[in-house]
């Protein structure tokens, strides 16, 4: 059993044994929206608890939970091959001792037929042998494929390796989920309907409501407030 403060990150995959609160998934499954949990509902670790105190049964070892799973997803598709690294790796297999035998041609044949002297040769064949190295050729695409999947990683993008990465060049229509994918996943105020009363005061009385809510749209509305010079007023009761 633990316990988890508001605003704290849920450290592992657990059932809600007491309490609810608001839980910020976006970290783990990209919804912006918090969703708002009680007793016997799961939680996964990663997201953040919102705005009350929770008992959490945990329900998988850390070896064993979402992270962890996401966290193997992306090692499992940094060591899988694209089709271009496959090729490269299978053309490096005779490149490689081409480059070698040619430079022992251009080295030794020469001399041998009486055509200059042995260390002009030597030295052309080892000028070959350096420019013809194939380790450029080889570390070229795994390097460019792992600084990818590593930086979408670390834009909590999941490419399940070269392949997809590869793929996403052909790519003619996509589809995307709801808010959050495409946009920042941070509501804001675009217009107040007053129906008959100002703004202002509609305004006004809506940041009196959401003082002291950590919700998104209570966020978004006490900014628009503050942007305006609206101050909210106190409220009290029920």
């Amino acid at each position: 059993m633990i316990q988890v403060r508001p605003g704290d990150r849920i450290p592992a995959d657990g059932m809600i044994v007491s309490g609810e609160s608001s839980i910020d998934e976006a970290p783990v499954i990209g919804e912006s929206a918090p969703v708002r949990k009680g007793p016997e509902e799961k939680l996964f670790a990663g997201t953040i608890n919102g705005d009350g105190l929770l008992s959490v049964r945990v329900t998988a070892a850390a070896a064993d939970n979402t992270i962890a799973r996401v966290v193997r997803l992306v090692e499992e598709a940094q060591e899988s091959k694209a089709p271009t690294e496959r090729f490269i790796d299978r053309f490096s297999r005779y490149y490689t001792p081409g480059v070698v035998v040619v430079a022992f041609l251009v080295a030794v044949v020469p001399p041998l037929l009486c055509v200059g002297v042995w260390s002009e040769w030597v030295y052309k064949g080892l000028a070959i042998l350096l420019i013809g190295c194939p380790c450029a050729l080889v570390i070229s695409t795994p390097a460019a494929i792992a600084a990818s999947l590593s930086a979408g990683a670390r834009r909590g993008l999941l490419l399940k390796g070269g392949v997809v990465l590869e793929q996403m060049g052909k790519i003619t229509l996509a589809c995307f989920d709801k808010t959050g994918t495409l946009t920042a996943g941070k509501p804001v105020v675009t217009d107040v309907l007053s129906f008959g009363t100002s703004e202002d005061e509609v305004l006004r009385l809506a940041a009196a409501l959401e003082t002291g809510s950590s919700h998104p749209l209570a966020t978004a509305i006490l900014a628009e407030a503050s942007k305006r010079g609206i101050a909210p007023p106190s409220t009290s009761g029920s």
